[in-house]
């Protein structure tokens, strides 16, 4: 602990001294302030003399714990959003997320939240057994899979068209960025269709290779004479 001292050294017949004192900026506990005081005959002599001590503590007053969470805020399912909580005391605070689903984690005062559906976080914050609670709300946009159309089977030779609509943007498997996506092969090919709102869902479709038909030529007769057919 530090120690600091304050002479007064002039005489005082009222027997009363001040001085201006500034509490620290944070915390430190109690202070305790010790005087000592010299009562003296003022003769030559001890007798009479007397040393007058004591002390006097101040216990700081307990600033009440507050925390806050910010605005509640709105994201695309699955993607995550950093969460804060701001408390009135940070030295020694201990956090307490709940519920706990979504979070990367639960006793810090920052998580990343990444929830697949709406969700409303609490956090409880503690503090030399003060306790505050905020909650901030992550909401989540509505969002739809891609539905895609098109032939099911591909010729030999040519080719399918497969679809989708709705969606402000479109990323199919075969490098094609618009509603549509022309295969001529069998296989199964993915779209990530992004909605107006930045959210990106996928589907796929599945494109079976049509067989080239085949033709048999054949006659009852092993030769063919003159004009015979």
């Amino acid at each position: 602990s530090t120690i600091k001292y304050i002479g007064h050294k002039s005489a005082n017949t009222n027997n009363t001294w001040s001085f201006n004192w500034t509490a620290p900026a944070t915390s430190v506990g109690n202070i305790t302030f010790y005087t000592a005081v010299n009562k003296s005959n003022n003769g030559s002599g001890s007798s009479g003399d007397s040393i007058f001590h004591q002390q006097y503590v101040i216990t700081p007053a307990q600033v009440a714990l507050t925390v806050a969470t910010g605005n509640d805020v709105t994201v695309c399912p699955n993607t995550g959003t950093q969460l804060q909580a701001t408390a009135s005391n940070t030295s020694g605070t201990t956090y307490a997320w709940s519920p706990t689903t979504g979070l990367s984690c639960t006793t810090c005062a920052n998580p990343l939240a990444t929830p697949a559906t709406s969700t409303t976080y609490t956090v409880t914050v503690s503090n030399g057994g003060q306790t505050a609670s905020d909650a901030v709300t992550v909401n989540t946009h509505n969002t739809s899979v891609p539905a895609i159309t098109g032939a099911n089977t591909v010729c030999p030779g040519s080719s399918v068209t497969l679809s989708s609509s709705g969606f402000s943007a479109y990323a199919w498997s075969t490098g094609s960025n618009t509603s549509t996506a022309s295969v001529n092969a069998g296989g199964t090919y993915t779209l990530t269709a992004t909605d107006a709102n930045g959210c990106s869902t996928t589907a796929s479709k599945t494109v079976t290779q049509g067989q080239a038909a085949s033709t048999t030529i054949s006659s009852t007769r092993p030769y063919l004479c003159g004009n015979n057919s």
